[in-house]
C-alpha cells in the first residue's frame, strides 16, 4: 500500500513506497519470469491510475489565490522516479532473504501546473492533500489491483482474519505462511511495542524510524539480481506447499454483490475506530472504507479508476440520502447515530441546567422565607431594617465560603447583619464565633448573641 512521507529537507520533495501484501510477494517469488513480468505490469496498470489521481491532489506551495484557485487539476504533471525491490531488509545479518515486492517512488519538489486560461507554469509543490488521502489512495490501489490480477489469471480471496478484513490474499497461501516470512515486519512491531512509552513527539518518532533503519541495514552478501531472486524463491518454497498453491489457483476468484452493502458499511464504520473523538470521519477515509467494501462486490473487479470513483461517489450520495451519513460544514462526515447521541447529550445537559436553576430558585425562595420570618419577628419589637441591611442579611444566608461586608459606623453591620448571621446558623445547629480587634466591637458581638 502507498506510504507517503516528506523528506527532512522539503526542497527534496516526497518519497513514496508502494508495497504489495505478503502473499502476492510470495506468489511472485515462486512464479516463472513470464508470470512475474505479468504481475509487475498488472501492478503498474493500477499504480499508473493512482499516480494520475495523485497529480490532481498536489498544489503549488505558493498559497496565493491567483495560483491555487485557478488551476486545472486534471492537467497537472509531476515527475516520478521509481524502482523495484523484491525482498525486505534482513531482520538480522545472517537472516535469509524474505519476499517483499514493492516499488520506491521519488517525487521531486516541482510540477507543471496548467491554469484555466491555458497557461502553464512549473512551481514547487505542496503535498498536504496527498497526506490526507493516503488511506484512500492505498485502498483504491488494492481494489484496482485485484481486477488486474484476475485478468492475468492470479486468483485471490478476501482475507478471513478480522484484523485483515479489507485485505486480500493470493489463493493457496495461508496467514501462517505469510507470518513465517515476515521476520523484518515482526522485528519492527516488537521494537515499536517496546518503545511506545518513550515516543512522545514527532521528533521522537522520526529518530526511532532512523534508528530502526540503521540497525537493520544489513548488506546482502549477493552478487546480482538473479542471485537475489533465486535465494528468495528457495526460501519461500521452504514455507509453502507449492502443489497446494497450484491447485488453489485453479479456483476462480469469488465476487459477490452484497445486497446489504450500505447497512454493513454503516455498521462497520460505527464498530471500528474510523470515527474520531469528534464523531467524524474525513471524506478521504470514508472513500477508503467504501473502496474496501467494494473490493469483492463487482464481478472480475473494477476495470478503471474512473469507474471505481463513480461507484464510490454514488455510494456516498446514497448514504447521504438515507441519512446514514451526514456531511458537516468542515467537509467531514458523521453518522446519524453520532448525531442522535449528541442530541441526547445536549437534551440531558439542558435538563441538568434546568434542574440546577430550579434548585437555585428553591434555595433562594427558602432564604427569602426565612429572612421574612426574622424581619416580621423583629417588627413585633418595633425594629425595622433598611434595604442595605436586608441585602446584607440575604448575602450571609447564601452560605458562601467568604462574605465581605463593608459599611460606615452605626449602619447596623453588627446589630443587624451579624445578629442575623448568628440566628441563621444557630437554627441549623451551627455555632457562630465572633472575632474582633477592639473591646467595643467585641461587646457589640456579645449583644448580638455571639
Amino acid at each position: 500500500s502507498p506510504a507517503i512521507k516528506k523528506t527532512e529537507n522539503e526542497q527534496r520533495g516526497y518519497s513514496m513506497s508502494l508495497s504489495m501484501n505478503k502473499s502476492l510477494s510470495m506468489f511472485y517469488a515462486v512464479s516463472s519470469p513470464e508470470i512475474q513480468k505479468q504481475i509487475r505490469e498488472a501492478i503498474n496498470r493500477a499504480d499508473d491510475q493512482i499516480t494520475k489521481e495523485m497529480e490532481s491532489l498536489i498544489l503549488p506551495s505558493n498559497q496565493k489565490a491567483k495560483y491555487r484557485d485557478n488551476i486545472d487539476r486534471s492537467k497537472t504533471k509531476m515527475a516520478v522516479i521509481e524502482f523495484w525491490h523484491y525482498e525486505s531488509r534482513q531482520a538480522k545479518k545472517d537472516s535469509p532473504l524474505e519476499p517483499h515486492l514493492h516499488k520506491h517512488k521519488q517525487i521531486p519538489n516541482f510540477a507543471e501546473f496548467t491554469f484555466k486560461d491555458g497557461s502553464r507554469k512549473t512551481m514547487a509543490i505542496s503535498g498536504e492533500d496527498l497526506f490526507k488521502s493516503q488511506k484512500e489512495l492505498s485502498s483504491k490501489f488494492n481494489t484496482l489491483l485485484i481486477g488486474e490480477l484476475v485478468k492475468i489469471g492470479v486468483q485471490v480471496e478476501k482475507a478471513p482474519e478480522e484484523e485483515l478484513e479489507h485485505s486480500f490474499r493470493v489463493k493457496g497461501i495461508s496467514r501462517n505462511q505469510e507470518l513465517s516470512l515476515s521476520g523484518r515486519n515482526n522485528q519492527i512491531n516488537k521494537i515499536l511495542e517496546e518503545s511506545k512509552k518513550s515516543l512522545y513527539s514527532k521528533k521522537d518518532l522520526l529518530s526511532f524510524e532512523k534508528s530502526i533503519a540503521e540497525n537493520s541495514r544489513n548488506e546482502k552478501q549477493v552478487e546480482n539480481a538473479t542471485e537475489i531472486h533465486n535465494i528468495i524463491k528457495s526460501n519461500t518454497l521452504k514455507h509453502i506447499d507449492y502443489h497446494q498453491l497450484k491447485q488453489a489457483q485453479k479456483e476462480k476468484t469469488h465476487f459477490e454483490f452484497n445486497l446489504t452493502f450500505e447497512q454493513d458499511l454503516y455498521k462497520n464504520i460505527n464498530q471500528d475506530k474510523s470515527i474520531n473523538l469528534n464523531g467524524e470521519i474525513s471524506e478521504q477515509d470514508l472513500k477508503a472504507k467504501i473502496s474496501n467494501e467494494l473490493r469483492f462486490c463487482k464481478q472480475d473487479g473494477f476495470d478503471s479508476l474512473e469507474h471505481l470513483n463513480q461507484v464510490i461517489n454514488d455510494t456516498i450520495k446514497a448514504l447521504e440520502n438515507s441519512n446514514h451519513f451526514i456531511k458537516k460544514e468542515n467537509g467531514n462526515y458523521t453518522t446519524l447515530e453520532v448525531v442522535l447521541n449528541e442530541k441526547e447529550a445536549l437534551d440531558n445537559t439542558k435538563a441538568l441546567l434546568d434542574k440546577e436553576k430550579s434548585i437555585d430558585l428553591t434555595k433562594q425562595t427558602l432564604i427569602n422565607i426565612k429572612l421574612n420570618e426574622f424581619i416580621k419577628e423583629a417588627e413585633k419589637n418595633k425594629i425595622t431594617f433598611n434595604d442595605g441591611q436586608k441585602d446584607g442579611m440575604r448575602l450571609v444566608s447564601e452560605e458562601k465560603n467568604i462574605v465581605y461586608i463593608e459599611g460606615d459606623a452605626g449602619t447596623g453591620k453588627t446589630s443587624t447583619v451579624i445578629k442575623y448571621t448568628n440566628h441563621h446558623y444557630e437554627s441549623k445547629g451551627v455555632k457562630v464565633i465572633g472575632l474582633a480587634t477592639q473591646t467595643k466591637t467585641a461587646n457589640s458581638l456579645k449583644e448580638a448573641g455571639i
